[in-house]
């Protein structure tokens, strides 16, 4: 189990210090979705920095100045990640190399989420069986999350995921997809077959708040 556990750790890396916030980009997203979900309280006048997006132009037309929207606060949704590691059989290094990024991406997301987002994650891995764990946003639920990825071996047949594992987990969350697979088809498929969007985070093109471990030995030949 400590094995597991520090294999866990250090694709879940941490950043440097001075490395920007990881899931700023994340957190802009759930602020759209949150302001999208919010009901409107009001409306006040406009401040130097506010979004244009909240404008009310009725309201700004009839008092001949610009007015934007109040929103009451919507709670930031949860996180749904599905993690396809994809491994052809006859597999290179390279091959390797691409699932160990594609694990320590979803870890990464992982354990961050848990410390910035602040709510309640969803991780789906399809290695030959599919795998879940659910829980609040607390660092022994990542640590207990981030085992999957840790024992995850890869596959070159993933199953499809039963419809009853995703169930309410799909609701308003941000679904994201992370695969080694170049090109994968997942976050479309699952688009189809839940009508809902699936977003991707490519491992070959990492966000830019990224910075993965370098290669160890666990990737040799």
């Amino acid at each position: 189990m400590r094995g597991t556990q520090r294999t866990a750790l250090r694709r879940a890396h941490r950043r440097p210090a001075s490395a920007p916030t990881p899931l700023s980009g994340a957190e802009r997203c759930v602020g759209r979705i949150a302001s999208d979900q919010a009901d409107i309280r009001g409306v006040r006048s406009y401040r130097p920095g506010d979004s244009l997006r909240s404008i009310h132009w009725r309201s700004s037309a009839r008092r001949q100045e610009l007015m934007v929207k109040e929103y009451d606060v919507a709670p930031s949704p949860d996180l749904l990640l599905v993690v396809e590691p994809w491994l052809p059989a006859h597999a290179n290094r390279a091959d390797r190399q691409a699932l160990e990024k594609a694990l320590s991406l979803a870890a990464t997301v992982v354990r961050e989420w848990c410390r910035t987002i602040e709510t309640r994650v969803t991780l789906v891995v399809l290695d030959g069986e599919t795998a879940v764990r659910k829980g609040p946003p607390s660092e022994p639920f990542a640590r207990h999350a981030l085992t999957l990825l840790a024992d995850c071996a890869g596959t070159n047949a993933p199953r499809p995921i039963p419809p009853q594992i995703l169930g309410r987990a799909l609701g308003s969350a941000v679904r994201l997809v992370v695969s080694s697979r170049s090109h994968s088809p997942l976050a479309a498929s699952l688009a189809r077959s839940t009508g809902r969007p699936f977003g991707s985070l490519d491992p070959s093109a990492p966000p830019s708040w990224y910075h993965p471990p370098q290669a160890d030995a666990d990737c040799d030949d």
